[in-house]
């Protein structure tokens, strides 16, 4: 299936390309091809991991709550590279961070 966002977007945590807001469900077009296993939202920002082990993450981020190593916005889901390969078994966002429990028990935190 597809995943759907609407809302406010002003830091671009719809995913689509831009910070316009939504009243509509809209398609993310970049995870039409992506499996999500488990989706997690923060206050302006979301986490998917895929079924691939793959872990995207976009929107606000301003404390680095979306684990790319910097504090740039991004209104386009984007690879979390430091997570390459882990498999994880959930993920949970709080106000300003993310943690991810993997297969093995190890806990992920940022």
């Amino acid at each position: 299936g597809n995943m759907c966002t609407w809302g406010l977007n002003n830091y671009g945590q719809l995913g689509l390309e831009d910070f316009e807001r939504r009243g509509t469900p809209q398609t993310v077009p970049a995870l039409t091809a992506v499996k999500a296993a488990v989706v997690a939202c923060g206050p302006a920002f979301n986490v998917v991991v895929t079924g691939s082990t793959q872990v995207l993450s976009w929107g606000q981020n301003t404390n680095g709550q979306l684990g790319h190593g910097d504090t740039v916005d991004r209104s386009v889901p984007t690879a979390v590279f430091s997570l390459r390969g882990v498999a994880l078994r959930t993920v949970s966002c709080g106000g300003r961070h993310v943690v991810c429990l993997d297969v093995e028990g190890k806990l992920w935190a940022w």
